[in-house]
């Protein structure tokens, strides 16, 4: 039986069972307290030495199982059958904090600086991991019905963070492949595979909610598709791959039909549609593997009719005729390294330093003193220019790429944090970027040598960045979209509301004895 010495015990929430060591080293003892009564034991060893050993433990919710909190993670065992349920690993963490939803779905933890929310059911994929000051956190609490995490980094201080958009049904079981939004905040454009295939669907972009699959499908092992909108987000094109080359489809957002489709040689590797209606310009090379030595950036632009007839036909399907006529110019062979173009299709930037003017095919040496790029984007004006390197380093340029205007993050050898999205508002007055582990800064790009606002990670690896006004919008390959406030009056209204409004007078002499007070809310 249990006794005093024990060094740790659990009551289940209904207060019926107790669990409790019978001495220092175990074993574990299952009490039901009505009948005072010891239950057998269905249970591993393991649970024995985690839970003896242990700081802390709880039951879930239902009474069902007990949750031990482990070197790396969490481990639970169902004290019916003994059976162990999935572990939750988190990297790092000594032995982490934990709390259950009422309902014993969802549980959160504080892990390695971190905070880690996930379904019980499935705690290898995290509906979000949040990072916390290094020592600040001592205790975490769910509260699903509210929508928030109450972190207590101190006897004073309870932080909240916001998850009603995690919470929702629209967290994806499957991952998105990529995603891109229209310049005017307004659409989302997402690649899903689905078997052996990707498919292209466009979604709100305020919520996720999906409005239209798009014709085509990518074949298995071809690339992924490229996905971009015309600069007043009436357009979408989209391409799909075959073994000999891409297709690409023009969608009209506005009128919900398929434009154009043409299919071009190439294994397409970026995108643009220009302003005013112009053709689409295309980047890419060959299809089949190539030797890097030997690997060429082709630039096309592409006009005329559609490959074949679509009549207005809203699913994208042609009529089966193949006498319409494309007309495929090409602007550019040459230079090596993975394209980038100008939302103009007038400029090619290859990762390798080179800037391609298309309209005289001249190409010039760029952005001198960068190596190892991996990522870049232009401002819609083609004022600026952001590019990223392996290391993680993130400059800011003139569109040219001829005077380096601030290195906006240094990064450095050995860290390996390369932005994973980038992209400027449709004015070109704010520049996002992500890391691999969600968190995204930005920067003014008026004032580029001022630190940028960092907004931390919720979901995992960002696919795709976008503004709506003064919001900016995140989408990671699971979770719905984020819209986070990019103006100090819209973040300060939600803490308001989150807080139940502002500091009384009897609280600010409280924690601010020596300041004048001040209505802050």
């Amino acid at each position: 039986m249990a006794t005093s010495s024990s060094p740790y015990s659990a009551m289940s929430p209904d207060d019926r069972l107790l669990a409790a060591c019978s001495g220092d080293d175990g074993p574990l003892v299952l009490r039901d307290i009505s009948t005072g009564r010891d239950l057998p034991r269905r249970w591993p060893r393991a649970l024995d030495q985690a839970f003896c050993t242990a700081q802390t433990a709880t039951f879930t919710p239902d009474g069902r199982a007990l949750a031990v909190p482990v070197e790396g993670g969490i481990r639970t065992w169902d004290m019916r059958t003994g059976e162990e349920r999935p572990e939750a690993d988190l990297p790092g963490a000594p032995e982490p904090s934990l709390d259950f939803s009422d309902d014993g779905t969802t549980a959160v933890a504080l892990g390695n600086q971190e905070v880690v929310l996930w379904r019980v059911a499935d705690p290898g994929t995290p509906l979000l991991r949040h990072p916390i000051g290094e020592g600040t956190a001592r205790e975490v609490r769910l509260d699903t019905e509210a929508g928030v995490i109450r972190v207590r980094t101190s006897a004073r201080v309870v932080r909240t963070l916001g998850i009603a958009d995690v919470l929702t049904d629209r967290h994806r079981q499957r991952p998105l492949a990529g995603a891109r939004f229209s310049p005017d905040g307004r659409s989302l454009a997402t690649a899903e595979r689905r078997g052996g295939t990707t498919v292209v669907r466009l979604r709100d972009a305020h919520d996720g909610t999906l409005l239209r699959s798009l014709p085509g499908r990518s074949c298995e092992g071809c690339p992924d598709p490229v996905l971009t909108f015309s600069p007043d987000g009436g357009t979408l094109a989209h391409t799909t791959g075959t073994e000999r080359g891409t297709t690409v489809h023009q969608w009209s957002v506005r009128h919900g039909r398929a434009k154009a489709r043409h299919t071009v040689a190439s294994w397409v590797e970026d995108l643009v549609l220009p302003g005013g209606g112009g053709p689409p310009v295309i980047a890419g090379t060959k299809p089949g593997r190539q030797e890097n030595d030997n690997r060429k950036v082709e630039v096309w632009r592409i006009d005329g009719r559609t490959d074949g007839h679509i009549d207005g036909r809203t699913d994208g399907r042609t009529d089966g005729r193949t006498d319409g006529r494309t007309d495929k110019r090409l602007l550019s062979r040459g230079s090596l390294g993975s394209p980038v173009l100008a939302p103009d299709g007038r400029a090619l930037l290859t990762l390798d330093g080179r800037m391609t003017d298309l309209r005289t095919g001249r190409s010039t040496p760029a952005l001198r003193g960068e190596d190892s790029l991996i990522t870049g984007a232009f401002s819609p004006d083609r004022r600026f220019l952001a590019v990223c390197d392996d290391n993680g380093r993130l400059t800011l340029w003139n569109g040219p790429g001829t005077r380096l205007l601030a290195v906006l993050s240094a990064g450095g050898p050995g860290e390996h944090r390369p932005a994973s999205a980038l992209s400027f508002s449709a004015d070109g007055r704010h520049l996002a970027a992500s890391t691999p582990d969600g968190s995204v800064r930005v920067w003014e790009t008026g004032t580029p040598g001022l630190p940028g606002a960092e907004y931390p990670g919720a979901d995992g690896a960002v696919l795709a960045l976008g503004f709506a006004g003064d919001e900016l919008l995140i989408a990671t390959a699971h979770g719905a979209v984020r819209g986070l406030p990019l103006s100090g009056e819209r973040a300060a209204g939600i803490a308001c509301r989150r807080a139940g409004g502002g500091l009384t007078r009897g609280q600010w002499r409280t924690y601010l004895p020596n300041t004048p007070y001040r209505p802050t809310c």
